[in-house]
């Protein structure tokens, strides 16, 4: 995919290349967390895996051209958003699980982050003595 303000002859760097597909696979990977698809999570943990060398070395190559700049700005924030996205959903369905085990089985494995009362709440500074 050529970035709307790059001329159609000139091909994209390393880099960008590599953010377009880490993008992809994220938006995959939120796909497959929404609907539960074990397979499809398990392939995009697979493909991050797989796309990290890729970048690593797109990273330690030369720096973007200027006309490059504001697509990878871009880019780089929407893949960051959607990393952040995918775990937070990752986290969220880990204490959901977790909470469902310790219901079932009546057993506690950690209080860390818990109170008497439930989840902890925030604590406000000025309520704090």
């Amino acid at each position: 995919m050529t970035a709307p303000h790059m001329l159609p002859t000139e091909s994209p760097s390393p880099l960008l290349t590599a953010l377009q597909r880490l993008l992809a696979v994220l938006v995959a990977e939120d796909t497959a967390l929404r609907a539960l698809d074990l397979s499809g999570i398990d392939a995009a943990t697979t493909a991050k895996l797989e796309l990290e060398p890729t970048l690593r070395r797109a990273l330690a190559g030369p720096p973007p051209s200027e006309a490059e700049a504001h697509e990878l700005q871009r880019l780089r924030d929407e893949v960051t958003t959607r990393a952040r996205d995918n775990h937070r959903r990752l986290r969220a369905s880990l204490v959901a699980v977790t909470d469902l085990v310790e219901e079932l089985t009546g057993t506690t494995r950690s209080t860390y982050g818990r109170s008497a009362d439930g989840p902890v709440r925030p604590v406000l500074t000025d309520s704090v003595g």
